[in-house]
């Protein structure tokens, strides 16, 4: 079975119909494009998960990935789709995979992602909002790997450098903020 017809299959399975898509062109895809699912009230009501489908088509070190972006309906908008695509160019351009625990600063400064929030970093975590079977298609020629792009804040992104990404984690379990807030204060 084709990436891509895995991919929609497999989302299909967990995420359901996708409301909307966006398509993203990108130079470094094969096909020259891959798309950005919507799927409304996923994991739960209000909350939409966004999901890049056909990018696990970019070779990453013999790696595939896909990556989804959870946040409240309230956040969609075309700068968030914007920073997204934005960030896929990044890692398609490093042709290296966001393993759990990377940290993203996509600009130089501390400018936000995007409008309506100060986050200005991407943190990448396995999808624990999901069932464990959501973060590997394992019925694709390759098997993907799904990873979940969580927007935090620049101390956050800084306290992760100092502390590691396995003491975040811990502090994400014990305080349990609503990471898809994306105007949620930080943690740390």
């Amino acid at each position: 079975m084709p990436l891509t017809n895995a991919v929609w299959k497999h989302y299909a399975q967990f995420l359901g119909e996708p409301s909307t898509g966006y398509l993203v062109k990108l130079k470094e895809h094969p096909e020259g494009q891959y798309d950005i699912a919507q799927y409304e009230d996923v994991p739960w009501k209000g909350a939409v998960t966004l999901a890049t489908c056909g990018f696990s088509d970019v070779p990453l070190h013999m790696f595939r990935q896909e990556l989804v972006l959870l946040c409240y309906e309230r956040f969609v908008s075309k700068d968030l789709i914007l920073m997204l695509a934005g960030v896929m160019e990044m890692v398609a351009n490093s042709q290296h995979p966001l393993l759990q625990g990377r940290v993203l600063v996509p600009w130089l400064n501390d400018e936000s992602l995007m409008e309506n929030t100060t986050m200005s970093s991407l943190y990448s975590a396995v999808p624990t909002y999901f069932p464990d079977e959501f973060q590997i298609m394992r019925d694709a020629e390759e098997s993907i790997d799904v990873g979940w792009l969580i927007p935090i804040h620049r101390s956050e992104a800084d306290w992760i450098k100092e502390h590691g990404w396995e003491a975040f984690e811990s502090r994400l379990v014990e305080l349990d903020p609503d990471v898809i807030d994306l105007t949620r204060p930080p943690i740390v």
